[in-house]
């Protein structure tokens, strides 16, 4: 069993349906071997029926999982971290690579987190470019110069990127005057590594900012295109 991909499936019926998968056993099969009923392993599996603490105790020991990795879909030893905090598995297993690998990197993580004047409005900045909506009477799609210049205005990927922008490089120069007087002392292979990887990831995201102008630029082109051939008919009527 792949418990990285157990731990994958969001409900209890998925992670269910995939345990028996697993294993190669339809539902007749799981029914004899573990004497819950078919029809209610069915609406286990399709989350229409809540699992009892008897059953889920059955299932667990039939697959040879315990029972928060059955119900809550994570690992035993990450039960009490996820319970506290919320954080899910990939949440839990990152940290812990940070920590063992970086631990300068978990210091800054542990610093953000334990400053409510930081963590604040970073997590503000991200909620707001994953959830800002504009509303629609900003935006005039009626072919008219007024309205194409309403529709770039209102762009929300352009918004978007200038507030959290502005959110993060506030937060980033009360993380960086924390650590003024302790910057992390880094060989030179270590910096250019670093460099490296920042610049290519620069290149990445300047070639994404390419594309979208691109497309932006294309639809404007077609908008005008449009416009001028219904003028052209106007005029021809």
């Amino acid at each position: 069993m792949n418990m990285d991909k157990l731990l994958a499936r969001k409900t209890v019926g998925q992670r269910l349906r995939y345990l028996r998968e697993e294993k190669e056993l339809n539902q007749k099969d799981l029914e004899q071997k573990t004497r819950i009923n078919r029809k209610k392993l069915g609406r286990l599996e399709s989350d229409k029926q809540e699992l009892t603490h008897s059953d889920a105790i059955i299932l667990a020991d039939f697959y040879n999982i315990s029972c928060d990795t059955l119900l809550r879909g994570v690992r035993t030893e990450c039960y009490h971290i996820e319970y506290i905090t919320g954080l899910k598995n990939g949440a839990i297993k990152y940290l812990y690579k940070i920590k063992r690998n970086h631990p300068e990197i978990m210091e800054i993580i542990n610093d953000i987190l334990g400053n409510k004047e930081i963590a604040e409005p970073l997590f503000e900045a991200f909620y707001i470019y994953a959830m800002l909506d504009l509303p629609p009477f900003v935006k005039l799609e009626d072919g008219t110069p007024v309205g194409r210049i309403t529709l770039a205005l209102s762009d929300e990927q352009t918004i978007l990127k200038n507030v959290v922008s502005d959110y993060l490089h506030e937060i980033l120069i009360s993380i960086r005057s924390k650590y003024e007087g302790k910057k992390h002392k880094q060989n030179e292979k270590e910096v250019e590594l670093m460099l490296e990887k920042f610049r290519s990831t620069m290149r990445e995201k300047e070639e994404q900012n390419l594309i979208h102008e691109k497309e932006l630029l294309k639809q404007q082109l077609l908008e005008e295109t449009l416009i001028k051939q219904e003028l052209l008919e106007q005029d021809v009527d």
